[in-house]
């Protein structure tokens, strides 16, 4: 594991409490009972959102507020934080005892930093790192991405198949940060789930996750 010192280099931000940005980078399986990053984990998701609604309302003011909507379900995904962390090298400065980190790790830590950052030097600092490391992925999206559930929506309804249907399935971790499991059934297709930190995002990842389970001929 590098030197944390060089992650501050990256960032281009020196913490003032060491032991900050230290908590972000330790997973819970190296350290329970609130000496991990999952509080940090829950403080950065909320930042983050709130950073980058703001970002999206100033620059796209034409944009409705279902548009908006989906670019910032599309820049806070787990798919981007995972991007954002491996620009980074975020791998290379997490405290883990997996001897592979896999993105879900990756985006949590991602999430943790920014929670970090915003309790050592306040929403100002917290914006300029979320500027600098999302910048590119905010103008890349020039036109609003179509919500996931949608696409899988028209996709079944132009195949005469029957709105998929999401059905939760159990609900598991500590009330401040619970993980859903949730189910898509669609006719013809065996059921598929995922998990996520809201109902909403489990959905959206099954949905991502059927999606990925067609071959070519079921995409087309």
């Amino acid at each position: 594991m590098k030197n944390l010192s060089e992650l501050e280099k990256s960032i281009k931000y020196t913490f003032n409490n060491k032991n900050l940005l230290h908590l972000a980078m330790t997973h819970t399986n190296v350290s329970k009972k609130n000496k991990n990053n999952e509080r940090l984990e829950f403080l950065g998701d909320r930042v983050l959102a709130l950073v980058i609604a703001k970002i999206l309302y100033h620059s796209y003011d034409k944009d409705s507020e279902g548009d908006l909507a989906h670019r910032l379900s599309f820049l806070v995904s787990k798919d981007s934080l995972y991007n954002v962390a491996k620009s980074i090298n975020l791998d290379d400065y997490i405290i883990s005892n997996e001897k592979k980190l896999n993105s879900s790790i990756l985006s949590d830590a991602c999430e943790a930093l920014i929670g970090s950052v915003y309790l050592d030097g306040g929403i100002e600092k917290s914006e300029n790192l979320i500027y600098s490391l999302w910048g590119e992925l905010i103008i890349s999206v020039k036109n609003p991405p179509k919500h996931v559930k949608s696409q899988l929506q028209e996709w079944a309804l132009g195949r005469q198949l029957k709105e998929p249907k999401y059905n939760i399935i159990k609900k598991d971790g500590p009330p401040h940060s619970p993980i859903f499991t949730v189910s898509i059934d669609i006719e013809g297709f065996s059921k598929i789930s995922a998990q996520g930190k809201s109902i909403r995002q489990a959905e959206q990842n099954a949905a991502v996750k059927f999606m990925d389970t067609l071959d070519a001929r079921f995409k087309n």
